[in-house]
């Protein structure tokens, strides 16, 4: 039995939960060791019990079914590698942008006069000119909108989103926002960057490539290699996110009949 995440199981009854506690299992986005388990969930179950999208040393991989780039946008991705050239921002809340990433983009925008800047912020800041807001997109618009696109740009939040990966399946390179302290969710949470697992997935450039916000010319210098380079970037789905590889994953998830002692 397979629940959303943790709080969701509150409706079992404690007699079933007793008897069929090894049968279950958790999606977890973030990631739950057995201290967390033990001492503020309190539950009687083992950490591998806990379904994560990325690899960590305490729960089971599960991973994201990542789709392949339909064939009718791979015409965007040809654009893109010659003269079409285009910068997306990650993020659909204002509350992600802070007045210091509004004058680094301002910057970008004077220094890179000829490539495009999008975002899908549901409301956009009053004052940020030169900037397309498509707001929020349904799936395919926004599909294509990465396959329009060179770069998606992240300034801190959201944090470890699948985003990255559907941007990098559409040949789209993420800069990695690095100068980032998140505050803990929980204490199982490090985060030396926006999305360390993206980087260390794809190790680094020519895909990924980590930026320090607070210089300015390293921004400025990394976004012109991404663009020098653009036409050896394809779309890539990493192999342990195909949806082959997740369903494999959890059909031997589902059938192992493990024994937990917790």
């Amino acid at each position: 039995m397979i629940f959303s995440d943790y709080y969701s199981m509150e409706t079992v009854q404690p007699d079933i939960l007793q008897q069929l506690k090894h049968k279950f299992r958790f999606l977890d986005f973030w990631g739950t060791n057995q201290h967390i388990i033990d001492t503020i969930y309190k539950a009687p179950f083992h950490q591998e019990q806990f379904l994560t999208p990325y690899k960590n040393s305490f729960n089971s991989f599960l991973g994201i079914a990542i789709n392949p780039l339909p064939q009718e946008y791979m015409i965007h991705v040809k654009n893109k590698q010659q003269d079409q050239l285009q910068i997306l921002l990650w993020g659909k809340d204002n509350h992600y942008f802070a007045q210091e990433h509004w004058d680094l983009i301002h910057k970008i925008r004077e220094q890179f006069p000829n490539i495009a800047i999008h975002s899908t912020i549901q409301r956009l800041w009053p004052g940020q000119p030169n900037i397309t807001n498509h707001k929020v997109l349904k799936h395919n618009e926004w599909t294509r909108l990465l396959a329009q696109s060179n770069i998606i740009m992240g300034v801190g939040w959201p944090v470890i989103g699948p985003t990255v990966l559907e941007a990098i399946a559409a040949g789209c390179v993420y800069m990695n926002k690095k100068d980032f302290y998140a505050p803990q969710h929980h204490e199982t949470l490090h985060f030396d960057s926006q999305h360390p697992y993206a980087r260390d997935l794809f190790h680094g450039p020519p895909l990924v490539y980590d930026v320090d916000h607070n210089q300015h010319q390293q921004v400025m210098n990394t976004i012109r290699t991404i663009i020098d380079r653009r036409k050896q970037i394809q779309p890539t789905i990493h192999p342990d996110y195909t949806m082959n590889s997740v369903v494999r994953r959890l059909q031997q998830i589902l059938g192992n009949n493990k024994t937990f002692i917790t």
